[in-house]
């Protein structure tokens, strides 16, 4: 049965291991769950900040992805950080269409976090660190080496993101703060906290107008550039209106005389004209069919005749016959002397409302070229003169050839406001917004002459006003990062001296005890200029000196403490001695009922012989044989009776040394003690043991517990009223290197809630017991014999064990 419940309890213990288990596995689940949606939140919020950008103008972008992938880092170590950073700056690639800010943002997690866990050093401190040593020559590198962008947008680029890199580290900082102070999950320094709020204080609102007030400055630079070229358009359009106009009434005059004059006196005409006018080159009369009548000069370069030939060919000559106003030509290429090509101002000759041939000037651009050099140069723009068919009349671009279409190459045109365009080229993918706006114009275009027939093209490149702007930011962005530095060394000097009182209370306070308890007089307690530290000075003093009189007092009161423990000693030994002697008492009280019993037996017998004499001698019976046998028997019952007596004597005779005894022998000393008395009270003993173990301690005294044990065995069963036969049951085990003797009976057990006192002095189960016996027994057991006394409960009963230790050598005492 016992074995059975051994098994049964086994088994719970097992059950309920499994379900701790099972609990700890799905809490662990849970929180495996719980932090792999807040690293994906975490990291989605990082794309969001990079896709939710502050632009200060173009690519030059504050970006605030890396604020999560700092706090990933903080939250949940170098490995998430590291992946955290990888993809959610993974859209710079979309919005700067280079690879290279991946790179560049990765290795700052990843130097940032190994930093912070192998050399202790804050986030911030080791970002800057990071962008100083590495990230900025990275950027260089990256930037103007590999994808050959200027120095001075690079210089701007590593600025920007050196400042934007340390920002973002620290407001991910005072973030992971704030959850921390809010959460209590861990202790944060409190001179970082001031250290980081300092450093934002100062950073925040600077970088704010900064950024503010650059792109306000990139509007400004976009509205001058359109300014400036509608401005020169304008003013070029109408200069060249006016030449063009000067050159058309000229022309128109001629036209108007050779209506009414012959061919002959036209030729000083134009003669007249051409010298006049250093516009033209020459000028000549074409009849209806388009043959030269007159002309100035009548001889080319080569010596050939002007007069007499054809321009039937030209392609105005249609739109002269069908308009009869003058007009700009074409670019074409001119039939006298070198060909080469040829601009020209013609006009109608109209003779009674009809077509009569045409008065046609050939026009030098020389002064047109002189006064849009003169005009685009102040801005460097680029102008490029066509004629309606799309042909290059003439142009100051090193890319475009005379008489030839005019092509920009790939790129695009976007039409914006005011009859300004811009065109965009086409770039390789790598290349950054910043060098595709540099080498991108803003264009103007305005119609010349009194049917459009040319139009005048201003181009304005963007990289002078790109690198006056960049040069400016360059200038702002390196201040403000000068700032930065500034501001978080100026942080960690302010963040140190604010706390450094602190930080001398706290060594004063750590070993605080150790020099009260010393008596030590000159504790040098700090000043502060700031109220609420002071009060925590003064407090800490004031509970110093509280203390240092209680510990003078405690000192004082050791001085006695001697004296007065030994007092106490004495009290409890003398206790102790009235305890062991009270239940020595008891015992003896126990034992004189045992002797009664024992000799009941002996004494009806003595009386039987004492009749069966005086019987005889009625009966005359008597004789000698009879008595000496009568005599001898009496005897015998005496002796029994005698050694009875020297039992008991033995029994409470005490040992003054250490010995090694047999359990055996003492178990069965106390059986006879007791054993007529348990056999009155029908209660049997079973002594279930093969086997014998050598102890080492004081025999009699051992044999007193058992005789404890065996005594309120024997009252609890009386007690239970119970209808089976009593029955005690002694065995003796070897356990953990000790021997154990357990004493098991069937009198009901011990009330669960009284099952710890019953070891208790004067706490008793019975109406008239002292309460002392077991309270004796443990006192035995554990302080004379090193061992344990213990109690359970069993099966229909009650089961004590006493555990003491075992010896494998030495002889029984056999005294």
């Amino acid at each position: 049965m016992a074995r059975m419940t051994l098994a049964n309890q086994a088994n719970n213990l097992r059950r309920q291991a499994e379900e701790k288990a099972a609990n700890m596995t799905e809490s662990s689940k849970a929180d495996i769950i719980g932090s792999t949606l807040l690293c994906v939140a975490l990291i989605a919020a990082g794309l969001a900040g990079n896709y939710f950008r502050f632009p200060i103008f173009l690519n030059i972008d504050f970006l605030f992805g890396s604020i999560f992938a700092m706090l990933i880092l903080q939250f949940f170590g170098l490995g998430r950080g590291i992946l955290a950073a990888a993809i959610s700056s993974g859209y710079t690639y979309v919005i700067w269409n280079h690879p290279y800010a991946i790179i560049i943002m990765t290795a700052e997690v990843a130097v940032v976090g190994w930093l912070t866990n192998r050399r202790k050093i804050g986030i911030v401190l080791a970002d800057t660190l990071y962008w100083l040593i590495i990230g900025m020559p990275l950027v260089y590198l990256f930037y103007h080496v590999v994808m050959n962008v200027p120095f001075s947008n690079t210089s701007i680029v590593m600025t920007k993101q050196a400042v934007n890199g340390i920002v973002n580290a620290l407001v991910a900082r005072l973030i992971f703060t704030g959850f921390t102070l809010r959460s209590r999950s861990s202790l944060m320094s409190y001179r970082e906290i001031i250290y980081n709020l300092l450093a934002l204080f100062v950073l925040g609102p600077a970088l704010i107008m900064m950024a503010i007030g650059s792109r306000t400055d990139f509007a400004e630079t976009d509205l001058r550039i359109r300014i400036l070229l509608i401005q020169e358009s304008q003013h070029t359009t109408h200069s060249l209106e006016t030449w063009v106009a000067n050159r058309a009434s000229a022309i128109f005059n001629l036209a108007e005389m050779a209506a009414s004059r012959s061919p002959e006196q036209m030729q000083s005409y134009l003669e007249l004209t051409v010298n006049s006018d250093v516009n033209f080159q020459r000028a000549g009369l074409q009849d209806r069919e388009a043959t030269t009548t007159a002309y100035f000069p009548l001889l080319d370069e080569q010596g050939h005749k002007n007069i007499g030939m054809s321009f039937a060919d030209r392609p105005y000559i249609p739109i002269l016959k069908q308009t009869l106003k003058p007009m700009l030509s074409e670019v074409m290429m001119g039939k006298i002397g070198t060909h080469k090509p040829v601009v020209a101002m013609i006009a109608p000759v109209v003779i009674n409302g009809e077509y009569g041939g045409f008065i046609g000037g050939i026009l030098s651009l020389k002064q047109i070229l002189e006064r849009l050099d003169k005009s685009t140069g102040e801005n460097a723009s680029i102008f490029t003169l066509i004629d309606k068919n799309g042909n290059v009349i003439t142009t100051n671009r090193t890319d475009q050839t005379v008489m030839t279409p005019f092509v920009r190459g790939e790129g695009t045109l976007n039409r914006l406001n005011a009859g300004i365009s811009q065109w965009v080229p086409v770039v390789s993918p790598n290349t950054p917004i910043s060098e595709r706006w540099k080498n991108s114009f803003y264009i103007a275009e305005s119609t010349i002459g009194a049917m459009a027939e040319w139009k005048l093209i201003l181009e304005q490149p963007v990289a002078p006003f790109q690198k006056t702007l960049y040069d400016n930011y360059t200038g702002k962005l390196t201040l403000l990062f000068l700032i930065l530095i500034g501001a978080l060394a100026l942080a960690e000097f302010l963040s140190r001296s604010s706390i450094a009182t602190l930080e001398k209370l706290r060594l004063i306070t750590h070993d605080l005890p150790r020099r009260l308890v010393t008596d030590e007089k000159d504790i040098d307690w700090p000043e502060s200029g700031i109220i609420e530290i002071n009060h925590l000075i003064k407090n800490f003093r004031e509970i110093a000196n509280t203390l240092t009189a209680q510990f003078s007092e405690v000192r004082k009161n050791n001085e006695t403490l001697e004296h007065r423990v030994a007092q106490e000693v004495a009290k409890n030994r003398q206790h102790e001695f009235l305890l062991i002697q009270q239940s020595r008492m008891a015992a003896m009280g126990e034992m004189i009922g045992n002797i009664a019993h024992q000799w009941r037996q002996p004494l009806n017998a003595l009386g039987l012989l004492l009749y069966n004499i005086k019987d005889a001698y009625q009966f005359n019976t008597l004789d000698a044989a009879y008595l000496d046998q009568t005599v001898a028997d009496g005897r015998r019952m005496v002796q029994k009776m005698s050694t009875t007596i020297s039992d008991f004597a033995n029994f409470f005779r005490p040992n003054k040394e250490v010995i090694v005894f047999s359990a055996l022998e003492q178990i069965k000393e106390a059986i006879a003690l007791v054993e007529s008395s348990f056999q009155h009270s029908n209660i049997s003993i079973h002594n279930d043991t093969s086997q014998d173990i050598k102890l080492m301690g004081f025999p009699n005294e051992y044999s007193q517990v058992l005789l404890n044990l065996l005594s309120n065995a024997k009252e609890a069963i009386l007690a239970h009223n119970q209808t089976l036969p009593g029955r005690v049951d002694i065995v003796i085990t070897e356990q953990n290197g000790q021997g154990c003797v357990s004493v098991r009976d069937n009198g009901g057990g011990i009330p669960a809630d009284i099952l710890d006192r019953i070891f208790e002095p004067y706490f008793s189960t019975k109406g008239k017991g002292s309460g002392i016996g077991l309270y004796m027994s443990k006192m035995i057991v554990e302080r004379s014999m090193m061992g344990s006394i213990t109690a359970k409960n069993i099966e229909g009963g009650a089961e004590f064990s006493v555990c003491t230790s075992l010896t494998k050598d030495g002889p029984y005492d056999s005294s």
